[in-house]
């Protein structure tokens, strides 16, 4: 069924120093908002998406915005993310069947576009 917070998808491994490298260096570091240390060996990064996945934001509304930049965490070796379907229903509590269904290719572009630096 539904997805939950601990369903993420796993788009990069390595050390820390390195995955937050690949991140940095994909599109000379554009796409980073943010980089927030949260703990030990804990960094919170906001990525920005590109123009035609973040359109989804037009579609059901702007009034959440706030589920743009998408976070990535990297911690003891991976860089993870929540699955788009779990953050949008957390950030869209009154999102309907039907403006979620005008957005359901959105899960598997935001989950290639975040992945793309990791490769």
């Amino acid at each position: 069924g539904m997805p939950t917070f601990d369903n993420t998808y796993l788009l990069g491994e390595g050390t820390d120093d390195v995955l937050l490298s690949k991140l940095e260096t994909y599109d000379e570091g554009k796409d980073i908002v943010f980089k927030l240390p949260v703990g030990a060996g804990q960094t919170l990064v906001g990525f920005k998406l590109g123009k035609r996945t973040e359109s989804f934001v037009g579609k059901i509304g702007e009034e959440n915005a706030e589920v743009l930049p998408y976070t990535i965490l990297i911690e003891d070796g991976k860089a993870t993310a929540l699955k788009v379907e779990y953050y949008i229903a957390i950030s869209y509590p009154l999102l309907t069947m039907g403006q979620f269904m005008d957005i359901a290719t959105l899960p598997g572009a935001v989950e290639r576009e975040l992945a793309k630096p990791f490769k």
